[in-house]
């Protein structure tokens, strides 16, 4: 893929898998929602006190995945430095607008009214290394 043809890819509405280290084990995987800005960041919320959030403090980086199953097969994969950042009174609207891209405009809407997590925090993951590939 190009640049153009993976930022587009990763603009779609799709789950990504999102990987971060841990000692003695395998990676820890998580499905994820996210959201993409060209030339800037990969942003996913997620409660603060998550096994998922703990791990992203403690390494510092993560990789995530991001597949089409439908032909032709593609993927993106990308990896880098993470910030886990609170949200604080940002949080239901952070969490509103993340939800409307992937369930739609009356369906996130209602989820980020019913959004009750405390601490919940913005992970940033800046791209460093790049790998896409479309098969068949």
């Amino acid at each position: 893929m190009t640049d153009t043809e993976r930022d587009a890819f990763l603009l779609e509405t799709r789950l990504g898998t999102l990987a971060m280290g841990r000692v003695g084990k395998g990676p820890l995987l998580a499905p994820i929602w996210y959201s993409y800005t060209p030339g800037a960041t990969i942003d996913i919320c997620m409660g603060g006190s998550t096994p998922k959030a703990h791990r992203l403090r403690a390494e510092g980086r993560a990789s995530m995945s991001v597949s089409d199953e439908g032909r032709p097969y593609r993927y993106v994969t990308v990896e880098g430095p993470v910030t886990v950042t609170p949200l604080g009174d940002r949080a239901r609207e952070e969490v509103q607008a993340m939800a409307i891209r992937y369930l739609g405009e009356r369906a996130g809407a209602r989820y980020g009214e019913a959004f009750q997590t405390p601490d919940e925090v913005i992970v940033r993951l800046t791209p460093e290394h790049w790998r896409t590939e479309v098969l068949g």
